[in-house]
């Protein structure tokens, strides 16, 4: 049946070595100023601003890196978190005024 078992059984080890090796190794997508998508176990410096994804070994993103943010990104984020204040104080003030609305129903009915 099997002549060898033990080339088997080493090819198995050298296969699940280089499996695991490959797993531990972080794998980087980024795009460059044209547009360009690259990949690589590092990112040059000239891309070290710029987002990135860390891929599993599947290459599937499971991490983003931002980069540094220009002036213009930081304003939109803060614009951004601006209206997201303005809509949960909306929605307290809507909460409080729907509670005051029902306390006053259920006084009216004598609950």
């Amino acid at each position: 049946m099997m002549k060898h078992p033990l080339t088997f059984f080493s090819l198995g080890a050298v296969l699940l070595g280089l499996t695991q090796a490959s797993a531990q190794q972080t794998l980087y997508r980024w795009v460059d100023a044209e547009g360009l998508v690259h990949y690589g176990d590092h990112v040059p410096p000239i891309y070290a601003d710029q987002d990135r994804e860390i891929l599993n070994g599947h290459g599937v993103a499971v991490r983003l890196v931002e980069g540094t943010a220009t002036e213009a990104e930081l304003a939109e984020r803060a614009r951004l978190a601006a209206l997201d204040e303005a809509a949960a104080e909306a929605e307290q003030a809507r909460a409080n005024h729907d509670r005051v609305l029902l306390d006053a129903y259920s006084f009216c009915r004598g609950d």
